[in-house]
């Protein structure tokens, strides 16, 4: 039996008690008003916060069902076959990914590195070529170089393949220890602010309205102040980012791409969301330990985009196609770079952050 089976109990409990609180709040009351209700009707009728948290717990339940689903892969190769093979490839490749699942090919994407290994095998005296090494999904960016030094080409391996499907095969077929029980934690915990959300805020809010000259502003007080507080966090993290930056490794590199790209913001039919947008894009290449990588990270941060060529020159510029740069890469992961070691936008984020608190503090109504 899958380990994540297992791991789910300590979910399960957690999940049914959020169920059970939401059905006896928002879906029963509904449903005794003596009218007929379709999903989408049920789903209108709640109020904000509760369409929030069911989004939130649908998205919980999409990584609890991968997790079941990489485990119970997991389980069903222990039973494929072993054989001696050998690698014919091993080198680094790029690409170009998209930085969310929903991003079309217009919207933003990112170079990102990956271990490109090939590998043959005999089965039943007929030669076969496979690429996949691991169960889980590579995204890139991750283990690059140490992929590459434990699957050096001519070496010889264990290839593991379906006896039912030859074709099908791989090099590594357990997940890394302690990474079920993470995503398991992980969504523990997701689980648990979900519900603490729901229920702590509330609480919170009529802790504050006791305080206030009007207590009719004691909701919105605590979501600006909620949403400064997580601003702020976010810019904490990036200038922690920032700091680690400072301690990586220099190399030299070189610019292979330099230009404005134009792409369409959002997939919306509307005028407004279909607007053109320009985003500049600089692509440089290096080489660590014999290992070539490419980026496109200018610095940490968010990344920017503009509908007014002016205002999108300045990277290109200062960075030109063929011209030889510094690159600053995370000696533990080299796939991880930048030209610049500032974090990008992070004073915006703390202006907002203190924006926010201000306008928390003025409606509150405290000042007066």
């Amino acid at each position: 039996m899958p380990k994540a089976f297992a791991s789910l109990k300590f979910i399960i409990p957690l999940a049914c008690l959020g169920a059970l609180l939401f059905l006896e709040r928002q879906i029963v009351p509904l449903l005794t008003a003596g009218q007929s209700h379709s999903v989408v009707s049920l789903f209108e009728q709640l109020s904000g916060k509760w369409k929030i948290i069911l989004i939130l717990m649908a998205s919980i339940a999409l990584m609890a069902i991968a997790i079941i689903v990489v485990s119970f892969q997991e389980w069903r190769t222990r039973s494929w076959s072993g054989v001696q093979g050998k690698i014919v490839l091993s080198k680094s490749v790029q690409r170009k990914v998209a930085r969310s699942l929903s991003a079309s090919s217009d919207e933003e994407s990112e170079m990102r590195n990956f271990a490109d290994v090939v590998y043959s095998y005999a089965v039943d005296g007929k030669t076969l070529r496979g690429s996949r090494i691991k169960l889980a999904h590579d995204v890139g960016n991750l283990k690059v170089a140490e992929t590459l030094a434990r699957y050096k080409a001519g070496s010889a391996v264990t290839v593991f393949y379906n006896p039912a499907n030859p074709t099908e095969a791989l090099l590594e077929r357990t997940l890394p220890a302690g990474s079920l029980k993470f995503g398991v934690g992980l969504i523990a915990a997701m689980v648990a602010f979900v519900l603490i959300a729901a229920y702590g805020v509330e609480a919170i809010t009529e802790l504050v309205r006791k305080g206030l000259p009007n207590p009719n502003t004691a909701p919105i007080t605590v979501g600006l102040g909620l949403f400064a507080l997580l601003l702020a966090g976010v810019a904490y993290a990036l200038r922690q980012q920032a700091a680690a930056v400072a301690n990586w490794s220099e190399v030299k590199g070189r610019i292979i791409a330099s230009e404005t790209e134009t792409f369409r913001a959002g997939q919306a039919p509307t005028t407004l969301a279909q607007s053109k947008l320009l985003r500049q894009r600089v692509t440089y290449t290096y080489t660590v330990v014999g290992i070539d990588y490419q980026s496109d990270r200018i610095s940490l941060g968010a990344r920017t985009s503009s509908s007014l060529r002016s205002l999108e020159k300045g990277i290109v510029q200062r960075y030109p196609l063929g011209a030889t740069v510094t690159v600053l890469y995370n000696p533990a992961h080299p796939s991880e770079a930048v030209l610049e070691r500032k974090a990008r936008l992070a004073w915006l984020i703390w202006a907002s952050a203190g924006v926010l608190g201000v306008a928390a503090v003025a409606i509150s109504g405290i000042w007066r």
